[in-house]
């Protein structure tokens, strides 16, 4: 007999009910984490380290919390079905007649919810990556020799300097 089923007076009933809660919350931080990396692509877009530098904080908050909530979750699981590692695929068989509309509507939403999660993740990588393929572009063209032009060559009037002109950075 399951823990679920072992449970008198509606607790099955009780224990998919707070489990259907867990899943809604883990939905809810699940959402938040994607609205964040949303926050993190515009700040990345608009060069605006502060916000890229929040984004960053609010998300390691969230995932803090995220954890605090999975352990919630493995935590009801064991009660209701023995085992806190039960994937979301497999809730219907561990769980059985525990197994209410309104657990399976809150699994399937944590479901989308990190699909939704996962395309804002391919998203960021994707725009982190051709940001840093650009920054590491530039550095390269910064560091190699400008060909020289009229004045500022070594044959030039400025010039008798011998070797590649130097970039000077006047703002600092």
């Amino acid at each position: 007999m399951r823990a679920a089923e072992a449970v008198p007076d509606g607790g099955p009933r009780d224990l998919s009910e707070a489990l259907a809660g867990a899943l809604v919350t883990e939905s809810r931080l699940v959402e938040s984490l994607s609205a964040i990396l949303e926050r993190q692509r515009v700040s990345v877009e608009k060069d605006d380290l502060a916000g890229v530098d929040e984004s960053v904080f609010a998300a390691q908050r969230v995932f803090r919390t995220l954890g605090e909530a999975r352990r919630y979750r493995r935590s009801l699981l064991e009660l209701a079905a023995g085992d806190g590692n039960i994937p979301l695929g497999e809730l219907d068989t561990a769980l059985g007649r525990g197994m209410t509309p309104a657990l399976g509507a809150a699994r399937d939403g944590l479901r989308d919810a990190a699909r939704r999660l996962e395309r804002q993740l391919d998203r960021n990588r994707h725009l982190l990556r051709a940001a840093m393929a650009a920054g590491d572009h530039l550095l390269r063209a910064l560091g190699e020799p400008v060909a020289p032009t009229g004045l500022y060559s070594p044959q030039g009037a400025a010039g008798g300097a011998s070797g590649p002109p130097l970039l000077l950075n006047r703002r600092i």
